[in-house]
């Protein structure tokens, strides 16, 4: 008997193209013919995505429906295709091992990882695939630092008030006058509100033609280069694309002053540098007494046994060091899970919420959400569902005495409805018309939440307190509850930087996926 097979095919955005999908395809079509397997439905395909990480639309499918039982094998045309990350894929064989579901390749010997042969070929030949990608990224990242050794554009998107004319930097005349306003307005102690309703007179939008948001405005402030120095390579943002979002050291930083055009002059810059850096401070420690002191108290939970964690400080050479851990670790030593940094865990917190949440799309949802969920709860709501249900009741009795059944406890059971329909009906006449929920009104309470996470750090207690229903900490990775029913999102532990997309869920759409650029840098990042 033929054994059901599931097809899956990925090509990346500079190796391959569309027309390789379709060569695969028919590969592991002929491969199916030869080994007695029968292809199941449509293919699993990710086009222009990266092997370097597991976040692929087909490969979450073809996962998803491996666990649900739709298939019993799985064909690719060789290993690269599954992964270009050595972790990721033994990481995937072991999880279809569990799942009794075999793997084939076309061109790629797959055997028993339990036996060392058969190990030791894998793991050389994903470890390959994993050597190319590191090798192509290393020579990306030698051309750029040559460019930036001469001042020129090393990528992306140009900066609000640039743009870029034969590799270099040139100022925009429209643009630049307001990136000038901007920070002119922040360094005056103006807040993120008051600059916003400036923007919006010129009319001035993002590159891409998107409106200019908070979050905007914070990367615009970060950026030197506006000062005229050319800067590169002073944060590594990405690895493999995952998040690492650490600071390189100086001697690997090209720094080259008066290399761009000034926008902004340098002492401009330096009072509005100062101003964040004490709003990012104090943020993370506005108090370091009482509940202020840990953001995520009461509402953080161990993901291993299900117990509450706690901050702890301890105190070396004289400085304070803060982390979460559980409870059940401290007390019983019946839970093993690891601690994590607090300082760490909080930044990540206050960075989802202004980047994830507290954006005008987003608000728009939320305020729609509370909408539908205040009408639902209104007491008259209520009361005319019962006296629904009991109109209907009511007829189904009336219909079985017109059909002959007169008996005392239908009598005493119609009388029953009718006392308690005029009791009803006497309760909403004394319920007042429910007003109109004004839905600008109550996105503009929301919207000043966006305001207040940037200008008045000390409400990022408050704020947590009010949109993040929950926290989980899980071994591998972190899950969280954003206001009950509307928003999901999971992200792993390993990096420096949390992240994966959040998912509105119950059809409310999505927020879009995490920063993936910081304009203040350029990423040193090759996509496979």
């Amino acid at each position: 008997m033929k054994i059901l097979a599931a097809a899956y095919a990925r090509y990346s955005t500079s190796l391959q193209h569309e027309t390789s999908i379709a060569a695969q395809l028919k590969a592991i079509d002929d491969f199916c013919r030869r080994n007695d397997l029968t292809l199941s439905g449509m293919p699993y395909i990710d086009e222009a995505k990266t092997g370097t990480n597991m976040r692929r639309e087909g490969m979450e499918n073809l996962r998803r429906d491996a666990h649900a039982g739709k298939f019993k094998a799985i064909v690719i045309y060789d290993i690269s295709r599954g992964s270009r990350n050595l972790e990721d894929w033994l990481s995937f064989r072991r999880e279809m091992d569990k799942l009794g579901i075999k793997l084939y390749s076309v061109t790629s010997s797959i055997g028993d990882l339990d036996k060392p042969a058969d190990f030791l070929n894998e793991t050389v030949q994903a470890a390959v695939g994993q050597f190319y990608v590191l090798q192509s990224r290393q020579k990306s990242i030698e051309g750029k630092a040559v460019r930036a050794e001469r001042g020129l554009f090393c990528g992306g998107v140009a900066p609000l008030g640039y743009d870029i004319k034969d590799g270099r930097y040139i100022i925009n005349e429209r643009e630049a006058p307001v990136v000038r306003m901007i920070f002119d307005m922040y360094a005056a102690g103006r807040s993120y509100g008051e600059i916003m309703e400036e923007i919006k007179k010129t009319g001035i939008t993002g590159k891409h033609g998107k409106m200019i948001v908070p979050n905007t405005l914070y990367y615009i402030l970060k950026n030197e280069r506006y000062t005229g120095t050319f800067v590169w390579n002073e944060y590594e943002m990405r690895h493999m694309h995952e998040w690492v979002g650490r600071k390189n050291a100086d001697d690997e930083v090209t720094r080259i002053e008066g290399a761009i055009p000034e926008i902004v002059p340098r002492p401009t810059w330096e009072i509005v540098r100062s101003r964040m850096e004490a709003n990012r401070h104090n943020a993370m420690n506005n108090s370091r007494r009482g509940t202020n002191y840990y953001l995520l108290s009461g509402v953080i939970r161990c993901g291993e046994c299900n117990g509450p964690l706690s901050g702890v400080t301890s105190t070396s050479k004289g400085i304070e060091y803060k982390r979460y851990t559980c409870i059940n670790k401290r007390k019983s030593r019946s839970c093993n899970a690891k601690d994590i940094r607090a300082e760490r865990l909080e930044r990540y917190i206050v960075d989802f919420l202004r980047e994830r949440i507290l954006v005008p799309d987003v608000i728009a949802k939320m305020a729609d959400r509370i909408i539908a969920y205040m009408r639902s709860s209104d007491e008259g709501s209520v009361v005319r569902a019962e006296l629904a249900s009991i109109a209907k009741k009511t007829a189904n009795l009336f219909a079985a005495v017109e059909s002959g059944l007169t008996t005392p406890e239908v009598v005493e059971r119609l009388n029953e409805y009718a006392e308690r329909k005029r009791a009803l009906e006497a309760r909403l006449a004394k319920i007042p018309a429910a007003a109109e929920i004004d839905r600008g009104a109550l996105i503009a309470v929301l919207m000043a939440d966006i305001e207040k996470s940037y200008d008045d750090p000390r409400a990022c207690k408050e704020l947590v307190g009010r949109y993040i229903q929950s926290v989980t900490l899980y071994s591998d990775h972190i899950h969280l509850e954003v206001l009950p029913n509307l928003v999901r999102y999971t992200s792993s532990r390993k990096q420096k930087k949390f992240t994966n997309p959040c998912e509105l869920v119950n059809g409310a759409g999505s927020p879009g996926r995490a920063r993936t650029y910081n304009n203040s840098v350029n990423s040193r990042v090759l996509c496979h």
